[in-house]
């Protein structure tokens, strides 16, 4: 069929379900924001609402018994209270899995974050 729904029972998702969902969340958010990477093989794309913002990673390399330890460095100039992040991981084992919750009170944060090969990452930021 299309690979993101169970063909037996459409209300399953599967792995592919997920990019859909976590890009949406994005694309909720309406605006684009710049998102660099240091590294030939970290891809990503990020939005903000002006109060809310989310960031999509995705790791992939040409070594399928790779892994990468990757800090994410946020600029957030609108943290006047502090910021949520959440981080969901979409990986062999998990499906937009909530791994890991941070709060920050400066307008810059760093997380160090290890991606398997074709490891995705939603960061949720959310300004308290």
């Amino acid at each position: 069929m299309n690979g993101m729904f169970d063909t037996a029972l459409v209300c399953n998702r599967l792995k592919a379900y997920y990019p859909f969902y976590m890009f949406n969340q994005l694309y909720k958010l309406k605006t684009a924001v710049e998102a660099k990477s240091l590294s030939e093989n970290l891809y990503g794309c990020a939005a903000s609402d002006g109060t809310d913002s989310a960031i999509m990673l995705t790791y992939y390399n040409d070594n399928d018994n790779s892994s990468a330890d990757i800090e994410v460095e946020i600029i957030n100039p609108n943290n006047e209270n502090g910021a949520e992040l959440e981080f969901y991981l979409l990986d062999e084992d998990n499906d937009n899995l909530l791994i890991r919750k941070e709060v920050f009170n400066s307008k810059k944060q760093s997380s160090i974050l290890t991606l398997k090969m074709y490891s995705t990452v939603l960061i949720k930021i959310k300004n308290l």
